[in-house]
């Protein structure tokens, strides 16, 4: 009998202690898995870029060499970069090629700003992402300065940082033939001034 109970004694304590093994288990399991969720979005997000800039340099292609492409060679050369068979050839071309991936120099700087109070950009050139976002810093003779942030496709511009309590009140991105021109009022307490310049 003794050994009954012994017995006994002995399956419910290796159950007790199978339980916390078994937790850490499910628990790695988990980590495990998200781990690779994880990866699969970095994955996705950096082949994502690539592809949209992939699209952008065939639609200058085809736009560069217009003159001996038809539609239907077009089409053909957009099957080969394997996109999905649901998406048009009509949805790729909608992607602006000019500002994807360059260097774009800034000149004509002008307007009040410039002439009140000695607005410059830090840097003669402003590098365009392969988004289509930008950014850039401005200073003046008083000592202002400030960082801009905006996105030439979506025509978007805002001012990050600022000394003064200085804001954008307000803006247009341009496009003129193959350059941009940017344009922007800045307003500070008791005061303001617009400035604008071109990219080229």
């Amino acid at each position: 009998m003794r050994c009954i109970y012994f017995f006994v004694f002995l399956t419910f304590s290796s159950c007790f202690l199978a339980l916390p093994a078994l937790e850490n288990v499910t628990q790695a399991d988990d980590i495990e898995l998200l781990e690779r969720k994880l990866e699969y979005l970095k994955a996705k997000k950096e082949l994502d870029l690539e592809l949209k800039i992939v699209k952008a340099k065939l639609q200058k292609l085809n736009q560069d060499y217009s003159d001996v492409v038809d539609t239907k060679t077009a089409v053909s050369a957009s099957s080969t970069s394997e996109t999905p068979e649901t998406e048009k050839f009509d949805e790729i071309v909608e992607v602006d090629p000019d500002p994807i991936g360059r260097t774009w120099d800034a000149t004509e700087l002008k307007g009040r700003c410039v002439d009140r109070h000695g607005n410059k950009l830090t840097e003669s050139t402003i590098q365009v992402n392969a988004d289509s976002s930008f950014s850039y810093k401005v200073t003046n003779r008083e000592g202002w300065k400030g960082t801009f942030k905006g996105n030439l496709e979506d025509k978007k511009l805002k001012l990050t940082k600022a000394k003064n309590n200085a804001f954008l009140k307000d803006y247009e991105i341009l496009k003129d033939g193959e350059q941009w021109v940017i344009e922007m009022t800045l307003g500070w307490s008791g005061g303001g001034c617009s400035f604008s310049f071109r990219l080229e």
